[in-house]
């Protein structure tokens, strides 16, 4: 798919006027192609830094929320994910959940997509709005 090209009039001081002239004939086109083909250079140039800059900043993020101890989308995780998904007709995101509060050892998970109160595998459901953290038995 080609782009569409737009016609664009800009103002340059002599000096650059004439220094792109002298550039354009020296890689001989024209001084419209030049200025195109620099300007998508630095968008590119600018992209690629944004992206990395959004890298760098997004790294220190996720290695904050590693305290959690994620727990790792392993084959024995996703097998007993659909093992409770079976068992408790409930939707599979769902089961992978309880499988993770589960396998973090979690006695509580909180989540208010899942009926409250019900134990899934000796994974209590808390539904936070329902619940304060008060009113779980201490054990």
């Amino acid at each position: 798919m080609r782009s569409r090209l737009r016609n664009v009039t800009i103002t340059l001081e002599e000096p650059v006027a004439r220094w792109a002239r002298l550039e354009a004939a020296r890689q001989d086109i024209s001084v419209s192609r030049l200025l195109g083909e620099f300007l998508k250079e630095r968008m590119i140039e600018k992209e690629g830094y944004q992206r990395a800059m959004r890298r760098a900043l997004a790294r220190p993020e996720v290695r904050d929320l590693l305290a959690w101890r994620p727990v790792a989308a392993d084959s024995l995780l996703l097998e007993d994910g659909w093992r409770i998904q079976d068992r408790y007709q409930i939707s599979f995101w769902d089961a992978l959940i309880v499988a993770a509060a589960k396998s973090a050892s979690c006695r509580y998970l909180l989540i208010e997509d899942l009926q409250a109160d019900q134990e899934l595998d000796a994974v209590i459901v808390v539904n936070p709005f329902l619940r304060g953290p008060a009113e779980l038995p201490s054990e």
